[in-house]
């Protein structure tokens, strides 16, 4: 039997706040490189966009604890994480379930990416929410907070 195998070329985009307290490695498929710019009452006056899958990882680095914090609103099922010094929006964080799952910003991405592709979700029930971030956003984000005190 003749299978021919395809890989899949994975890309590594690096985000970072203005002030560089956070950064982050956002590792996902060449295919998956449009950003969402979601419609939502917070995000769109902020021009916010995102990226992320089930097939990215994402790793945070963080200069300090206490340099992010979080902001949630409406359903309150998700914290949008911000650098404490310079109020840059980094990432979204949800835990469903006892599982953590992620969004990264495309504002931050150094990289050049394509224009953001509109999405409107605010016809979606509180269940259908959680349901659709369990699907398709990143599962289990890695957020390294450093320690400058040793």
């Amino acid at each position: 039997m003749n299978t021919k195998h395809r890989t899949v070329e994975q890309v590594t985009l690096q985000g970072r706040c203005r002030c560089g307290g956070v950064e982050f490695d956002l590792m996902l498929p060449a295919s998956e490189m449009e950003p969402r710019a979601c419609g939502c009452d917070y995000c769109a006056p902020n021009g916010s966009a995102y990226l992320g899958s089930p097939r990215c990882s994402l790793q945070v680095r963080v200069q300090h604890p206490g340099l992010l914090y979080a902001h949630n609103f409406g359903s309150r099922t998700a914290d949008f994480m911000h650098c404490a010094r310079c109020n840059t929006a980094m990432y979204v964080l949800s835990r469903i379930d006892g599982k953590l799952y992620a969004l990264a910003s495309a504002n931050v991405v150094r990289d050049e990416l394509p224009p953001a592709r509109p999405v409107d979700l605010s016809g979606e029930t509180l269940a259908q929410r959680l349901k659709r971030r369990q699907q398709c956003w990143i599962p289990e984000p890695e957020v390294i907070i450093h320690d400058q005190t040793t």
